[in-house]
C-alpha cells in the first residue's frame, strides 16, 4: 500500500507497509517509513531502516525521483555487517533482538564476535 499527504510543514510524507504491521514501537514489527522533502531533494529513511527495509526503499525513491537517498542506520554509514539487515536479506527471522544489539555493537566497536 502506497499513500501520500502534505503535513502542516509542506513535507509529504511516503508510508510505504511493507510487513503486515502497525506502529508498535517495535523494531521488529515497524513498517518502513520513508520522508521526502517538498522540493524532492531527499528520501529519508526514517523507520525501520533494516528489517521493514525503508533504507532500500529511500534509495529506490530517490533513484526514481532524481534525489539523494539520506540513510543513518550506523552500520550504513560505517559500511560494516548489520545483523538484521544479513537476516532480512536470508528470509531469516532474528530470534532474539537483544542478542542481535550485542553482536551489532561488538561489530560497530570493532570487537570480535562469536
Amino acid at each position: 500500500m502506497l499513500s501520500a499527504r502534505t503535513s502542516m510543514r509542506g513535507w509529504r510524507i511516503i508510508f510505504l507497509q511493507m510487513m503486515r504491521s502497525s506502529l508498535s514501537g517495535l523494531k521488529t514489527t515497524d513498517p518502513a517509513i520513508v520522508v521526502v522533502d517538498e522540493g524532492g531533494r531527499w528520501a529519508i529513511s526514517l523507520l525501520s531502516g533494516h528489517l521493514g527495509r525503508a533504507n532500500d526503499l529511500a534509495r529506490r525513491i530517490a533513484a526514481g525521483i532524481g534525489a539523494e537517498a539520506i540513510v543513518t542506520t550506523a552500520a550504513d554509514l560505517r559500511r560494516v555487517f548489520a545483523v538484521d539487515e544479513f537476516a532480512k536479506e536470508n528470509n531469516c527471522v532474528v530470534g532474539s533482538m537483544e542478542l542481535a544489539k550485542e553482536v551489532s555493537s561488538a561489530v560497530l566497536g570493532g570487537r570480535p564476535v562469536g
